[in-house]
């Protein structure tokens, strides 16, 4: 799960209902996030006028939230894959961290979709 679908609720923005009913239908296990701050602890950085959604969001999906990460050792991966792909940094965390565990990208970003891995848009899961 990319960052933008959680600011997407947690910024209330145009398709912050999508991202609601998403996050809110998806089983334990099928819920991943990388621990790249970009992908969770980002969204800890949001305005501090929303610091009390973001608890209650933790609270919401911290029994089905699933961190996934990679070594110091596969950053040179993230590198290939930002330079294969045209990706920022974050994105290719994302991609990398996605072909390592054999995940789906669930975002809004149409970035990933120059990736052979591809990405579903949340309304996709519905």
């Amino acid at each position: 799960m990319d960052t933008n679908v959680f600011l997407e609720l947690l910024l209330e923005q145009a398709r912050s209902a999508e991202a609601r009913q998403v996050l809110e239908q998806i089983e334990a296990n099928e819920f991943f996030v990388s621990e790249l701050r970009t992908s969770f602890y980002w969204d800890a950085a949001v305005p501090p006028q929303t610091a009390e959604v973001f608890r209650r969001f933790l609270a919401d999906v911290n029994t089905s939230l699933t961190m996934v990460s990679l070594t110091a050792k596969e950053l040179d991966r993230v590198i290939d894959a930002s330079t294969a792909f045209n990706l920022g940094f974050d994105d290719a965390y994302q991609y990398t961290v996605a072909s390592k565990y054999n995940l789906t990208i669930v975002s809004f970003d149409a970035d990933f979709d120059r990736t052979d891995l591809g990405r579903k848009q949340p309304a996709a899961l519905l």
